[in-house]
């Protein structure tokens, strides 16, 4: 990790940065990652349009990803996890084409809409 540290601290131009592996199965990855973005208290203060500036700029982008060995073997996981992947049971009118979101995508799609 302190090599992993070091490099991205050059690639961000700092001093020094903390790196930590975190284990994305689990959410905590994302409060990690996210307090870096912006920390909520900050961007309750902000006014709608730089909230609104902030999603678009942020929408589609990534942010954090796998990299050595699990880098490698990311597509044999993908597939194995569509592979796992239950089949949708239609519902009583014989739809099976459901999409879920958040509470905070479905938030994001609204205001995209309105851009």
């Amino acid at each position: 990790m302190a090599d992993v540290a070091v490099a991205w601290a050059r690639l961000v131009n700092q001093e020094f940065a903390i790196c930590k592996v975190k284990d994305v199965r689990e959410k905590q990855y994302l409060n990690e990652v996210c307090k870096y973005v912006v920390e909520g208290s900050e961007l309750a203060k902000w006014e709608a349009e730089h909230i609104n500036q902030f999603v678009r700029a942020a929408y589609r982008n990534r942010f954090f990803f796998s990299f050595g060995s699990l880098y490698k073997l990311a597509p044999a996981l993908r597939a194995e996890l569509a592979r796992l992947k239950p089949e949708a049971q239609p519902c009583e009118c014989g739809c099976n084409d459901f999409k879920f979101e958040s509470l905070d995508s479905a938030v994001i799609r609204e205001i995209l809409k309105q851009t």
